[in-house]
């Protein structure tokens, strides 16, 4: 995507804007931009906040290619350069205004291209038992956070806060202090991730945390744990409770665990053959072109293996050996969703045809 080009676009729509009649009737009907930041308020309506969200998209999407940002980071700079650009007023009000935009148009490309920055995330992962912890699987150490690594981790966390010198750090500190606790007593996983802000941290550290619990759960189905690994929201373990009434009057009450019954060792699932080639293989930065395509495999096939339904499991497989040719690029995955969403509403193959390949399955792998 051309940035330069969206860029020029992007202040020509700032010169040739006109703010009058901000508070027509469209005001909060049509499409709507509120930017506001202290005393200094603008808001675009109907084509302008049409054009202008677009504009922020096209821009993001231009600058994500080239690092890892969020889009919310992305929009702050440019609402910020928007309302600095129009402080003094529109082409109307401010004759200097297109060369305000150009004098600062360099700031605004360097604010863009502000150099990524290492964090370390730390993200709950449920379904892991602590005997074996702390390991490292890929770029993930898993950990369990007992009394003492918690204390360590909150003092860690509380003195950073207060050393990087924030307004009302106290407040902050106590806050935090009290949302810490969240993860005491819990199994996490910790990632050292590139990133601009802390959004786009967060969302790098998930995509490659799921993809690592992906290979666990790969591997755990084989030892019939009766468990696999997952993220918060994903699952959740629970007693189900059935009841039949026939027209006899015979009564038949069922129970049943719905969801993982156990968590699961990871060291013993880290002596699976193949595991520990694929802990390398997640370790690594770059890939090589057939780790991508195993990888891939592996982000549709470790679901697979835990999907209690045969019919989505048997979906899942069928795209984890298409993922194995075709590897793991941008396309590849939204072609793959659409296959997901058309396979569940076209119906595709017959029961007996899904039966027969779900059962060749376990051979294949």
């Amino acid at each position: 995507m051309d940035l330069n080009g969206t860029l020029r676009s992007f202040a020509e729509f700032i010169q040739n804007l006109d703010c009058s009649g901000q508070f027509d009737e469209g005001f909060f009907k049509d499409s709507t931009v509120l930017m506001t930041c202290g005393d200094h308020t603008v808001i675009l309506i109907g084509e302008d906040a049409d054009k202008y969200t677009e504009m922020v998209s096209s821009i993001y999407m231009a600058v994500s290619e080239r690092r890892p940002v969020s889009k919310r980071a992305v929009s702050g700079i440019l609402d910020d350069f928007f309302r600095r650009m129009l402080s003094s007023g529109d082409r109307t009000d401010n004759p200097s205004l297109a060369k305000q935009v150009e004098d600062e148009m360099q700031g605004l490309k360097n604010a863009l291209f502000e150099q990524p920055k290492n964090w370390e995330v730390r993200l709950i992962v449920d379904g892991l038992a602590s005997s074996g912890l702390p390991m490292n699987v890929g770029q993930v150490q898993f950990q369990y956070l007992e009394e003492a690594a918690f204390s360590n981790l909150q003092n860690q966390v509380l003195d950073a806060v207060r050393n990087v010198g924030v307004k009302n750090s106290d407040d902050a500190a106590s806050y935090l202090e009290s949302s810490l606790k969240l993860l005491q007593g819990k199994t996490i996983g910790v990632l050292s991730v590139n990133a601009v802000d802390g959004e786009a941290a967060i969302l790098a550290a998930r995509h490659k945390l799921q993809t690592t619990i992906d290979a666990i759960n790969f591997f755990s189905s084989r030892e019939a744990l009766g468990g696999w690994a997952f993220l918060p929201g994903d699952t959740m373990p629970q007693r189900e409770f059935v009841l039949a009434v026939c027209e006899d009057g015979r009564v038949t009450p069922s129970f049943r665990q719905a969801g993982p019954i156990r968590r699961i060792p990871l060291d013993q699932i880290a002596r699976r053959n193949g595991f520990p080639r694929v802990s390398d293989m997640l370790g690594e930065e770059v890939p090589t072109d057939l780790e991508e395509r195993i990888l891939a495999s592996i982000q549709w096939a470790g679901p697979a293996q835990v999907e209690a339904r045969r019919e989505e499991a048997f979906l899942l497989y069928a795209i984890a050996l298409e993922s194995l040719l075709l590897g793991r690029d941008v396309k590849t995955e939204i072609s793959h969703r659409l296959a997901v969403r058309c396979a569940h509403l076209g119906g595709g193959p017959t029961m007996a045809d899904k039966k027969r390949v779900v059962e060749q399955i376990p051979c294949i792998r």
